[in-house]
């Protein structure tokens, strides 16, 4: 079992070590997390590699190493305690084979959607969608990944303040970012 930000992942045990190519939903979400984590402290592309249940590499752009490592490994050393794992920050130019990502926000960055206008309430973050209805898109920053919706039968993906996702995508409506959805 496997907590990340009040979400509860549980992975069987009988038949985990056949697969040892493929991802499992587990290190899926803690590759997110860890991401979303890093990328509210870094401005560029950011890439995370799992190397084991509890340590990670994550790459960042030259500009953004010293802001997400902090003075003294600080910002860090809080990023590593929320989420209970060891965190390595290097930059691309560090990585075996360079920037090639192969995390969500690398394989879907290209990928071009509907641009949307996020209305922000006192309780939600509401992006109004016209088409979509039932169906599950994909939210991103500038063509980075933020989070999958389905989009509700009113046509609108809505998401409660105050939580990881919404306050990732109000800091990047604050950048002035652009905000698109693309279906899956």
């Amino acid at each position: 079992i496997y907590t990340f930000n009040r979400q509860v992942v549980t992975v069987p045990l009988e038949g985990a070590e056949g697969d040892e190519g493929s991802e499992t939903g587990v290190e899926r979400v803690a590759k997110q997390e860890i991401e979303r984590e890093v990328r509210s402290v870094a401005n560029g592309h950011v890439d995370v590699e799992l190397k084991g249940s509890n340590t990670a590499v994550v790459y960042v752009e030259d500009d953004d190493i010293s802001y997400v490592i902090g003075k003294g490994g600080g910002r860090i050393n809080q990023i590593e305690d929320r989420l209970g794992i060891d965190i390595d920050v290097k930059t691309f130019d560090e990585r075996p084979g360079g920037k090639a990502g192969t995390t969500s926000s690398g394989a879907s960055g290209g990928q071009q959607g509907d641009i949307v206008t996020p209305d922000v309430t006192s309780r939600h973050v509401i992006i109004p969608l016209d088409d979509y209805h039932g169906d599950t898109v994909e939210v991103q920053a500038d063509g980075e990944y933020l989070f999958t919706a389905t989009v509700s039968r009113g046509g609108e993906i809505q998401v409660s303040r105050g939580s990881a996702i919404a306050d990732e995508l109000e800091a990047a409506i604050d950048r002035g970012k652009q905000i698109t959805v693309v279906p899956q």
